[in-house]
């Protein structure tokens, strides 16, 4: 048990989350772009590239523009990466992994250092282009909600797998289908009799499905003549729910067209991996949501302003005025947990010491009127002491964590690029 794992007894893990077209919105970026350079730097390479002003598309008159495909994947895809500059500045926090819904994939691939922005901007441009072509021609896509994915793949295959097929498994009770308009209704007939929930999604095609295969095909020859580079953080493929392999990258983003998006698979691999603190870095709070609908243990926060910033941040990192009351905290974790150490000698003797030392530090606070970060830090490594003296099991051990220490994490001043 580390002292330096103030979130959770192991040590924390982090994973940055990009959404996908979806989840762009009027009003996008506007505060971060008036108070933030690094966002605002990203900003002008993209309206330099597109040639158009891009906050006056997410702000102002030429906002219809967003409900146009080409325009919604480059536009939210640069929000997105503004927004990834601009929180790694201003957090100092660095992911383990990183991944991102459809679109937002490449949003994550950027963020890895896979391939640079003004190059993702002609990527996606291309693949909007070609996709585009499908979208107009073929079909349409559909979230289902209320019903598990098994009972949705059987509704699918009653009416028929070349009409109609999942694209998306988000969570155990969300799904998204993509086939023709006559299919998408019959499966909505179909669920109805087991109260599922069939939503159009508005400008969408029948995206990661066969249906696409067509656009693969072109899509492929494209990737031909990208060069990326190895990441320096682990990004989740959509296709297989597991961190892409740098010498299949090319083949997964041209599966990625006609594959299902593995949202589920991906978060569950999130989840074993220990992952415990997950940021949405975008507009809106889907994947927030999707990631608790998962029900896994990490703690999910949306970043979409500089306020977003401000609060999650002060919501997950102690004030020094807090210092004194998690103390208090540590105090009594160490007289009420449970002992499980049979040495019940050498139990005695670590616990003692370790309530001297705390009413030491509680004592001193009191007489100064303080408590230094360093007094804290010296607090919480003899709770992680105490708890091992305790022998308390690992599975009481993350809730007591949490109970003790307010779900917060605390941040190094000398180590700026990881938490603690």
């Amino acid at each position: 048990m580390s002292p330096n794992s103030i979130l959770f007894p192991q040590k924390i893990k982090v994973a940055y989350m990009f959404p996908g077209v979806g989840s762009q919105q009027k009003g996008m970026g506007k505060a971060f772009y008036e108070q933030c350079n690094a966002f605002k730097g990203v900003v002008d390479q993209a309206t330099d590239f597109l040639n158009e002003d891009v906050m006056e598309i997410c702000c102002g008159e030429q906002y219809q523009k967003l409900e146009k495909l080409e325009y919604a994947q480059l536009i939210l895809h640069t929000i997105n990466v503004a927004t990834y500059e601009s929180f790694r500045l201003n957090s100092q926090i660095e992911p383990d992994f990183m991944l991102g819904y459809s679109l937002g994939e490449y949003s994550a691939l950027v963020g890895a250092g896979v391939i640079p922005f003004t190059e993702s901007l002609h990527l996606l441009k291309r693949r909007s282009q070609i996709v585009s072509k499908v979208e107009k021609e073929v079909g349409t896509m559909a979230w289902i909600v209320n019903s598990d994915y098994r009972l949705v793949e059987k509704a699918c295959a009653h009416v028929g797998s070349e009409n109609v097929t999942i694209s998306a498994i988000d969570s155990p009770l969300k799904t998204c289908i993509s086939g023709t308009l006559q299919a998408i209704r019959e499966v909505h007939d179909y669920l109805m009799v087991y109260s599922g929930i069939v939503i159009p999604i508005k400008m969408s095609g029948p995206f990661h499905s066969p249906f696409m295969t067509e656009a693969k095909q072109e899509f492929r020859e494209v990737l031909k003549g990208v060069r990326f580079n190895r990441p320096n953080v682990d990004v989740i493929s959509n296709v297989s729910g597991h961190p892409h392999c740098f010498e299949s990258l090319q083949d997964n983003l041209a599966e990625h067209l006609i594959c299902p998006v593995l949202w589920k698979a991906s978060i569950d691999f999130l989840d074993q991996q220990g992952v415990n603190l997950l940021f949405e870095l975008g507009p809106k709070n889907i994947l927030k949501f999707l990631a608790e609908e998962n029900q896994i243990g990490a703690t999910s926060c949306s970043i979409g302003s500089p306020q977003d910033v401000e609060r999650t941040l002060g919501g997950l990192t102690y004030k020094n005025l807090e210092f004194v009351e998690v103390v208090e905290n540590i105090y009594r974790s160490l007289v009420t947990v449970k002992n499980h150490n049979e040495n019940s000698v050498l139990y005695q003797q670590i616990i003692h010491e370790c309530c001297d030392q705390i009413e030491q530090q509680l004592q001193a606070a009191k007489q100064h009127n303080e408590f230094s970060e360093v007094e804290f830090r010296k607090a919480v490594a003899i709770f992680f002491q105490a708890m091992e003296a305790k022998q308390v099991p690992q599975s009481h051990f993350s809730q007591i964590c949490k109970n003790v220490l307010k779900n917060k994490i605390y941040l190094d001043a000398n180590e700026p690029n990881k938490n603690p």
